[in-house]
Formats: C-alpha cells, structure tokens, sequence
C-alpha cells in the first residue's frame, strides 16, 4: 500500500504560473504537444526562509495526467540547484495513487534561503494526448525563522486542450546577443529573428516586398544583410507541410500572422518631400533630374557637397531666405594645374612689389576646358610734369565646375611683379594638383610667343 502524508500548513510563499502555449497542448498524431511551465516564487511582502521546494506532476496517459515522461527542469538562479528528478508514487505527495514525477530544488547556501530575489522555476514536458486538468503540487521547507523550517504545500490546477494554432514572441535580435530584445539596429546591422509557434510551415515577408524572404519550418531566420530603413516585418504561420496549395475546388487555409516593426539609427531615406522647421545638416545633398533645389528653412548647411544633376531647369537653386554656400578660401600656386574637388572659383591678381617705384608689367591666366582669361598689369610709366610710376593692379576671375582641371600662370618681364591665385569653393574642399600638364604646356607656350612678338 502507498505511503500517505499527513495534510500539511498552507505555503508561505506565494506562486505564480505561466505556459507556453497557453493554455497547454496536447499531442497529436502529427504533432508532438511541447509545453513550458514557469513558476515564479514571491515572498509576497514577508520575511521568509526556504530550503528547498518540490514541484510534483502526475505521469501517465490520462486525462488527469500531465505527461508520459518525466519533465525537463532548470532554475532561473544560480543560488539554487536541482538535486532530483524522481518517480515516486502520489500518496507521498497528496495526489492518488500513480506515479509522480518530483523535481527537487535546493537553496546552495544557507544565505540563500532568504527569498528576497527573482527565483523562478521551470519545467519543460511533452503534454500527453489527453485534455484535461492536471494537479500540480508545490511543497516548500520554509519558515520565518531559518533554524525552524518545515514542510509546506499547495495544490495548483493546469489545463491541457486540443492544439490551437498559435504563433508569438516574434523578437528581433542580434546574432551574438540572442536573449536581448532589440527594436532599432545600425544600417547593414544583421538581424536575428525568432519566434514561437506550434504550426509547423512559416512565412516570412518584408516590408513591400511580395514574396517571402523566408519560407519553412524553422523558428528562426537570420536577416545577414540587414536593413537600410525601417521596415515591418509579417510572420505568417500553418499547420502543413510547406506552402498551403493553390486554392483549387474552394479551399482555404488557415493562418496566424504576428508583426514586428524595426527602426534603423541612420537609415537610407528616399523622401518626397522635406519640411524642416530647424537646421539640416548634411554630409551630401543631391537631386537627380526632377527640378530645382527649393529652400525654405531657416539655414541649410551642406558639409561635403550640394549636386545638382544635369538636367534641373532653371537656375537650380531658388532660396526664401539667404543661402552660404562659398567655402574658405585657399592659396594657389603659380604655374601649376589643379583638379577642383567642387564648383568655384579661381581668382588671379597682379600687382606692384610693395615698395618698389621702377616701372615693370607683367600677364597672369586661368584657364580651364578650352577657356582662358588673362590680365596685363603691375605698375607704369606716366610722364605728366615729371617720370613716376603708378599701381596698375589688375584682377582676373573664372568658375570652375566640380572635377575639373584648371591652371594658373603668367609671367612679368623684369621679375617685379607680384602674382597671387586664389581657390574659393562652393562648399568645402581644396584643389589638388594634377599630374596631367597639357593645357599649362599649351598656354606658356602660347604666352612665350605672344611675349616675343611684343
């Protein structure tokens, strides 16, 4: 005959229980009924000390039972251990006669019997194929006082029905983090997706896209290539071996869709339109051939480049309000060629030396693409009532297109003029010199003939 226990005190501590799915499942014939059971433990306000805890379920294949095998178990704590999982029969433990699976969790350390910290107990099981309510069995050595503990215990019921399809916790990830939820990832960030479901044949959609970039029966789908703006995704799930037929004499089948929207940190953006009540900054800023640049803000900074493409209309570039678009201005060379970052322009002067009062001349030039512009100046001779010399300064201006090569020369006849070339960008950006020399070549050549025919 079983071994019976005497009726024992009311727990104190208190319980929570949660399943996956919930309610339970059961087994079926093309499915096995895979179940979670979590039980969290409260001290629900008081001082309470516990030693160990049992958690005892009826085994079999009956409606009253949970399960054919005995459960999985884990805690959520390092400060306690499972020390047995073991069949004993249900009078040990207040049920009827049968055998019971007993799981035993013990406290590690007597500082651990406090509960005053998460503790959460959990079992994993195949449900059996029965519906039913199954009589779960908790008991606690616990006490007020840690030198008087004894057993306590309560009985909790958990319901089994018929497979219902379901599908949930559909999260996002990353790969090497795969416990932390996560709503926003960096543009190209891979992306981890996982959910839990008892269907068997998933789909998985993004965003406007009309076919699935995943389709079949695993849990998980591992996005490499991330996003590049926000997206949401749709999960949909059935019951059936693989995509659900092609709706031939009136069927129809069954899903389940759950959602997940995703944010990107710096995503790639197509808008139609932009309205900004404050400043935009950006690292560049174009528009293809649909029109003219409009702004209407308070201040638009460009940091590297504004392009406009080539077949805009009009000026480009209309502005409500004043618009900064030349850059610092930086020193050129003389007889060199450079390749502009951006759109400018080069500006060239010649003057007298400073100080000196004899009469010289001398050209400066800018070309680019075909065209040159030069200038003549320096300081003269005049004869009025005497020989003096006066400043005859003189100032040449070309714009220059983004990626183009331009160059910057000229020459005096007696070596006393001063010759200054100067780069003023349209945004950010300094000319580099360019290793190509036909045009500079073409000009002092040019210049030197012009030079001896005078």
């Amino acid at each position: 005959m079983p071994q019976t226990i005497d009726p024992l005190d009311p727990c104190l501590l208190t319980y929570g229980f949660s399943t996956a799915p919930a309610p339970l499942a059961i087994s079926t014939a093309g499915a096995t009924g895979q179940g979670r059971i979590n039980l969290a433990v409260f001290n629900a306000g008081k001082t309470v000390y516990c030693s160990e805890l049992i958690i005892a379920v009826p085994l079999g294949a009956g409606a009253t039972d949970l399960c054919e095998t005995s459960p999985d178990a884990s805690v959520s704590t390092g400060r306690w251990a499972i020390t047995s999982v073991a069949v004993v029969d249900g009078g040990t433990v207040g049920l009827g006669a049968g055998p019971v699976a007993a799981i035993t969790f013990d406290a590690r350390t007597s500082a651990d019997q406090r509960i005053d910290y998460p503790l959460v107990l959990g079992l994993t099981v195949e449900v059996n194929s029965a519906p039913g309510t199954v009589a779960c069995v908790v008991r606690e050595r616990s006490g007020t006082d840690p030198d008087h503990l004894a057993f306590k215990s309560a009985t909790f019921p958990l319901d089994k029905h018929p497979p219902v399809l379901s599908v949930g916790n559909f999260l996002a990830t990353a790969p090497e983090a795969p416990t932390v939820p996560r709503a926003a990832f960096g543009n190209g960030q891979p992306i981890r997706l996982s959910w839990e479901s008892n269907g068997t044949w998933f789909q998985l959609y993004r965003g406007d896209d009309t076919r699935p970039i995943y389709a079949g029966p695993a849990s998980s789908h591992l996005v490499s290539a991330g996003l590049t703006r926000d997206s949401t995704f749709v999960l949909e799930a059935s019951v059936s071996s693989g995509p659900a037929g092609d709706g031939s004499g009136g069927f129809r089948p069954i899903y389940q869709y759950v959602t997940l929207s995703l944010d990107v940190t710096n995503p790639d953006l197509t808008p139609r339109s932009v309205t900004a009540s404050g400043a935009v900054t950006a690292g560049s800023l174009s528009t293809d051939s649909l029109g003219a640049v409009a702004a209407t803000l308070g201040a638009t900074w460009v940091l590297t480049s504004l392009n406009v493409g080539p077949q805009a209309p009009g000026p480009g570039m209309d502005a409500d309000v004043p618009v900064g678009l030349l850059g610092k201005p930086a020193s050129l060379n003389t007889d060199r060629q450079y390749r502009a970052p951006t759109d400018g322009l080069v500006i060239g002067t010649i003057r007298e030396t400073s100080g000196l009062r004899e009469p010289d001349v001398g050209e400066i030039f800018i070309a680019t693409g075909g065209y040159s512009v030069t200038a003549t100046g320096g300081n003269r001779l005049v004869t009025l009532s005497g020989d003096r010399t006066v400043d005859d300064t003189q100032s040449i201006l070309l714009p220059v297109r983004c990626g183009g090569v331009f160059a910057t020369g000229g020459k005096d006849y007696k070596g006393r003029c001063e010759r200054t070339f100067s780069w003023v960008p349209f945004g950010v950006g300094s000319p580099s010199l360019d290793v190509a020399d036909t045009e500079l070549t073409r000009l002092r050549a040019e210049d030197e003939r012009l030079t001896e025919e005078l």
